[in-house]
């Protein structure tokens, strides 16, 4: 029987190291491209993986022999065991708030570097609290001590390399500036970019004209990282002279409640902004759902908020409105629901309508092209904790001003992870921006369509490294400005603006 427990022991350390080892090996193989000193990182991660193995080993012919490896008092067995079993609990919250919620942002959050990873500190938990009860209690009289430090080596590792991780390249575009940066505010991270251009010329309804372009940034502040909820409040600034300076970030607060997904849509004829968003509530006091809120000055001042539709999703990004043919001048913002749709109006935000949904996705947006046929892009909704095969970005069609959609379809020229993009349109010709990759939200490039959509190819590489969410939006000469998520290590370090030149 004694024979036999070896055995099951071994066979539990093994189930470990496999665990790591696949985890590094995954995360080596999934970050290639994202890991500047590859070489240096991969021989400190296998050398662990190895040395940890041998540990194991070690303690396996030490239990063979039964040998004793120390001898202690009843108290200080119960404080080993104590300290031991705190010590690795407290790890695998650590990998969680780490590796869920922060850290291992730059790819994919089902990836199984991930969770291999974290099977192994459970187990690993597992087998400290079983040796460590069996030593305290005097079934054994010996404690052979696991390689913790290997474990806590591991992650050393990590927090280095992303601390001593420098940017990637960037496009060279006209004031490139890092307008919400991840700490800023006492924010832990800005996420979910949207763009809306107000055009030179146009006349608010508080009776001001502009005149010059007003580009306003848009984003979720998340006061505790980047977990998707929590206490979020939305954050804007704008710019009167294309991005060369920016106002100080104002921010709209809800207690410690959710807003989210801001899709603002400038109607042109009454100079007023209808910010859609959505609103959570955790306290349940309000429905949680659509909501809109809107400014008469440009953005400086928002109105109260009304609920609009329950328990839909809404953009995130911007909406257009149509300028010619029979529904001239109604509001249209992206939204989903089992499919992605758009929220329009017809008398100037007064009343609101929900269209009819696509077959398929959730986070959309949408473009006006030139003969008045609306393009919709949307995200798969493929489970996030579900591992998949390659994605490419899916996409639709409204040929009666956004009331009806045809099925969505992939579209085999625009891969994507899981993840939102931008889209936008200027001169027949239809941009989009997302993380050009199947699996990692990294490679953000700028892609274009000279056939509406149907086809896209490659126009510029925005960020090489780690890069999310983006929005696009037109200035009045025609030159495009895209707000995107990245950084170093991770992709909601900071969001970025730019123009990008002819």
């Amino acid at each position: 029987m004694r024979r036999v427990l070896h055995y099951l022991y071994a066979a539990y350390d093994l189930a470990i190291v496999y665990f790591f080892a696949n985890g590094v090996y995954h995360f080596l193989w999934k970050n290639q491209a994202i890991i500047k000193r590859f070489g240096v990182v991969a021989t400190i991660l296998v050398l662990i993986v190895l040395d940890m193995l041998a540990v194991m080993l070690w303690n396996v012919y030490l239990r063979h022999r039964n040998t004793t490896v120390i001898q202690l008092s009843a108290r200080r067995k119960f404080l080993i065991t104590v300290v031991l079993i705190t010590l690795n609990g407290l790890f695998v919250i650590a990998f969680l708030q780490a590796a869920l919620f922060d850290y291992f942002q730059p790819f994919a959050i089902y990836d199984p570097a991930i969770y291999s990873t974290l099977y192994g500190l459970i187990l690993l938990l597992g087998k400290v609290t079983i040796d460590s009860v069996r030593f305290h209690v005097g079934t054994v009289k010996e404690h052979h001590y696991l390689p913790h430090i290997n474990v806590v080596l591991l992650l050393i590792v990590l927090v280095i390399w992303g601390a001593a991780q420098t940017d990637f390249a960037m496009y060279d575009g006209i004031n490139v500036t890092h307008v919400f940066v991840q700490g800023q505010d006492n924010y832990g991270s800005y996420r979910i970019p949207s763009v809306l251009v107000i055009p030179e010329g146009s006349s608010l309804a508080s009776g001001d004209d502009l005149i010059s372009d007003r580009i306003l940034l848009f984003a979720e502040a998340r006061k505790n990282g980047s977990p998707d909820h929590g206490d979020i409040d939305m954050v804007m600034s704008y710019s009167d002279d294309l991005g060369q300076t920016w106002s100080d970030p104002s921010f709209l607060d809800l207690g410690t409640n959710k807003l989210g997904n801001f899709t603002p849509v400038f109607d042109a004829d009454t100079g007023v902004i209808h910010m859609v968003h959505m609103r959570t509530f955790y306290d349940d006091s309000n429905p949680n759902g659509a909501y809109v809120i809107t400014s008469e000055d440009g953005g400086l001042l928002w109105s109260d908020a009304t609920l609009l539709f329950a328990n839909v999703g809404v953009g995130p990004g911007h909406g257009v409105q149509l300028e010619n043919g029979p529904h001239a001048g109604r509001l249209l913002v992206p939204g989903y629901d089992e499919g992605g749709l758009v929220y329009y109006s017809d008398d100037h935000g007064q009343t609101w309508s929900m269209s009819a949904s696509s077959n398929q996705g959730d986070e959309t947006a949408i473009a006006i092209l030139d003969d008045n046929t609306i393009l919709m892009t949307t995200r798969a909704n493929v489970g996030m904790a579900v591992p998949h095969g390659d994605i490419d970005k899916l996409f639709a069609t409204s040929y009666d001003g956004g009331l009806t959609w045809t099925d969505s379809v992939a579209n085999r020229s625009v891969p994507t992870p899981l993840c939102m993009s931008g889209l936008a349109s200027r001169d027949g010709m239809v941009y989009y921006s997302g993380p050009y990759d199947y699996q990692a939200r990294y490679n953000l490039m700028l892609l274009v369509s000279d056939n509406g959509g149907a086809t896209f190819t490659p126009f510029v590489r925005l960020y090489a490294g780690p890069s999310g969410y983006s929005d696009l939006g037109v200035l009045s000469d025609g030159r495009l400005v895209v707000l995107f998520e990245n950084g170093a290590v991770e992709y909601d370090q900071r969001l970025t603006f730019m123009i990008v030149p002819h």
